[in-house]
């Protein structure tokens, strides 16, 4: 009848057995249940125990042999909503570790790990993770594409929440990057430093984080992936590249930024 939505809530087969023999034929004693259902006597037992550990059955003694029966469906309510709570401990408690646990596998396979994000929540998991994992340096390389709306708002509320953290973050921009004229003025503000690269050979449609030992690359254009790839190797490389990058753009960014004042001060 309902066997498989018991299971769908938690119960083992047996259990979901049990629960639906005792829902539908009422007190019975564990011989009885054994005989109709065909799980073995010893069996029986043992799953009414677990049962009633669960408040999901009780039994009535006013006989000789002892009988068994459900008890109020808010019993059952009750037990779907401690899974739902175990459920959220297990993920919180996962989430917790989980890149100190990767970090370790990776050390001891070889293998980097790699996670792959879709669409907008994508961003905002790779923007997590950079606030929960301690660093206080970010090196960004801005994709030259313009983020729609609800990304401005996704970026917009991490730039707020990385001055609150006190993360200092050393960005570079392609100079066909709608916008850099404007963020140029809340640099000194929020505590950053930026380089500016040529356009014509600074080709950068994917947004680049490096922090601590991960990498997180994501998509402007649709269909928007992030993946976050954490190896310590791989991201001292991808790190030395933006280094060599960013002190070969420090003359090409100060002529720049000398245009761009000149052009305030004539305008």
């Amino acid at each position: 009848m309902y066997q498989k939505q018991l299971i769908d809530i938690g119960l083992s087969l047996f259990e979901a057995m049990v629960y639906e023999f005792l829902a539908v034929k009422g007190l019975s004693s564990a011989s009885h249940i054994a005989r109709q259902t065909g799980i073995q006597r010893t069996m029986v037992y043992i799953v009414l125990k677990e049962l009633q550990k669960s408040h999901l059955v009780a039994q009535d003694t006013s006989r000789k042999v002892t009988r068994f029966h459900i008890t109020s469906p808010t019993k059952l309510e009750r037990f779907v909503e401690h899974k739902a709570g175990l459920a959220k401990t297990a993920q919180a408690a996962y989430d917790s570790v989980e890149s100190q646990l990767k970090h370790a596998y990776g050390i001891q396979s070889g293998q980097p790990g790699v996670r792959f994000f879709e669409g907008l929540d994508g961003l905002k998991k790779v923007y997590a993770d950079l606030n929960s994992s301690g660093t206080k340096e970010v090196q960004l390389v801005r994709s030259r594409h313009s983020p729609n709306k609800d990304m401005r708002d996704v970026i917009s509320e991490q730039t707020e929440k990385q001055i609150e953290l006190n993360i200092k973050v050393k960005i570079i921009n392609s100079t066909d990057d709608v916008g850099i004229n404007k963020r140029l003025h809340k640099d000194n503000e929020r505590g950053t430093e930026r380089r500016v690269a040529a356009a014509e050979v600074f080709l950068n449609p994917a947004q680049i984080l490096i922090y601590g030992n991960k990498i997180a690359f994501t998509t402007y254009t649709e269909p928007m992936m992030s993946v976050i790839l954490e190896h310590s190797d791989i991201a001292e490389t991808i790190r030395s590249l933006y280094k060599m990058t960013w002190d070969r753009t420090a003359a090409e960014t100060k002529a720049y930024l000398k245009k761009h004042i000149t052009e305030q001060k004539t305008s």
